[in-house]
Protein backbone atom coordinates (compact mmCIF):
# COMPACT_ATOMS: atom_id res chain seq x y z
CA UNK A 1 0.00 0.00 0.00
CA UNK A 2 1.05 3.20 -0.97
CA UNK A 3 2.40 5.69 1.65
CA UNK A 4 -0.25 8.96 2.39
CA UNK A 5 0.45 12.31 0.54
CA UNK A 6 0.93 13.45 4.52
CA UNK A 7 3.84 11.24 4.59
CA UNK A 8 5.62 11.73 1.21
CA UNK A 9 2.95 9.39 -0.83
CA UNK A 10 1.20 10.88 -3.85
CA UNK A 11 -1.71 13.34 -3.55
CA UNK A 12 -5.10 11.81 -4.01
CA UNK A 13 -6.13 14.90 -6.10
CA UNK A 14 -4.04 16.86 -8.89
CA UNK A 15 -5.72 19.77 -8.11
CA UNK A 16 -7.44 21.63 -5.14
CA UNK A 17 -10.80 20.60 -4.37
CA UNK A 18 -12.64 24.32 -2.92
CA UNK A 19 -15.05 24.40 -0.65
CA UNK A 20 -18.65 25.89 -2.02
CA UNK A 21 -18.86 29.80 -1.26
CA UNK A 22 -21.65 30.94 0.99
CA UNK A 23 -23.43 34.15 0.19
CA UNK A 24 -23.56 36.77 3.53
CA UNK A 25 -25.09 39.93 3.29
CA UNK A 26 -24.90 43.08 5.75
CA UNK A 27 -28.32 41.94 6.69
CA UNK A 28 -26.84 38.56 8.09
CA UNK A 29 -24.18 40.39 9.67
CA UNK A 30 -26.27 42.90 11.54
CA UNK A 31 -28.56 39.25 12.70
CA UNK A 32 -25.50 37.94 14.01
CA UNK A 33 -24.06 40.82 16.19
CA UNK A 34 -27.58 42.15 17.51
CA UNK A 35 -27.79 38.27 19.13
CA UNK A 36 -24.29 38.79 20.13
CA UNK A 37 -25.29 41.72 21.89
CA UNK A 38 -28.61 40.68 23.42
CA UNK A 39 -29.03 38.78 26.91
CA UNK A 40 -29.82 35.61 24.94
CA UNK A 41 -26.95 33.50 22.53
CA UNK A 42 -27.39 30.15 22.65
CA UNK A 43 -31.33 29.87 23.86
CA UNK A 44 -33.79 32.78 23.52
CA UNK A 45 -36.37 34.79 20.44
CA UNK A 46 -33.95 34.34 17.78
CA UNK A 47 -32.98 30.72 18.38
CA UNK A 48 -37.03 29.95 18.25
CA UNK A 49 -37.50 31.93 14.95
CA UNK A 50 -34.52 30.17 13.29
CA UNK A 51 -35.80 26.50 14.40
CA UNK A 52 -39.18 27.60 12.46
CA UNK A 53 -37.88 28.41 9.03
Amino acid sequence: MEKPAIEGGSPVRATKLFYGHQYIDDADVEAVVRVLRSDYLTCGPEIEKLEKR
